[in-house]
């Protein structure tokens, strides 16, 4: 369904298009006007929403193919000259590689949350949410915090700070600056998908170009 969508798009604004550009041909296509039947303004509708909305949707289901398809997201580690891990392509928010952390004495208990926290807001002072990942007990993992900051670049940006979850020592912090060139990419494509990776306005133009396809499929 993506792909047909997608081809649908690219295929409408080909078909659609006037062959001769001039002003008296374009204007029927790009705005709407009043009509005598009700075929004619299905036409117009289909036309004017059609050429307003394709260049979104196409945006939307380009950048959707990574997340539907294995072989869409291996196709961007190969543009951007990434080696393939082993496990196939990774999405931008896949956690980094687990720190190592030193066995405790035998009876010693985690620190409290409170202490991850502190650390978190002192490091980064501009976060904006924090999501903890806390270790199972009795595993040798490390405790982790997703932030999110405020006027980052992109705006989707995460960074995860790695915790010794006895001590509350910092042991690794990873950014977008770290991802590989695929999974910065990948970043983008996900959150272009959405409107997000703009902002507000976009996710508006987004939904607005969605329901605009709902018109396409009734006028069509």
């Amino acid at each position: 369904c993506n792909i047909a969508f997608c081809v649908l798009a690219l295929t409408g604004l080909y078909l659609w298009m006037p062959r001769t550009w001039s002003w008296r041909t374009v204007q029927p296509v790009i705005w709407f006007r009043s009509s005598a039947t009700h075929r004619a303004r299905d036409f117009n509708w289909h036309n004017t929403i059609g050429f307003w909305c394709a260049p979104i949707l196409i945006v939307l289901t380009l950048t959707a193919m990574p997340i539907s398809f294995r072989w869409a997201g291996s196709l961007l580690y190969t543009v951007t000259g990434t080696p393939l891990p082993a496990s196939g392509p990774q999405s931008s928010g896949a956690p980094p590689p687990a720190a190592e952390i030193s066995a405790p004495p035998a009876g010693t208990a985690p620190v409290s949350i409170d202490v991850f926290a502190t650390v978190t807001q002192q490091t980064l002072p501009r976060w904006q949410t924090l999501t903890l990942r806390f270790p199972a007990t009795g595993t040798k993992q490390p405790a982790s915090i997703a932030v999110r900051e405020r006027a980052t670049w992109p705006r989707t940006a995460l960074t995860t700070l790695q915790f010794d979850p006895f001590t509350g020592q910092l042991l690794r912090r990873d950014g977008y600056a770290e991802l590989n060139a695929a999974r910065q990419v990948r970043a983008w494509t996900r959150y272009l998908h959405t409107g997000e990776a703009l902002g507000p306005a976009a996710q508006f133009l987004a939904g607005l170009a969605c329901l605009g396809a709902c018109f396409l499929v009734y006028t069509g």
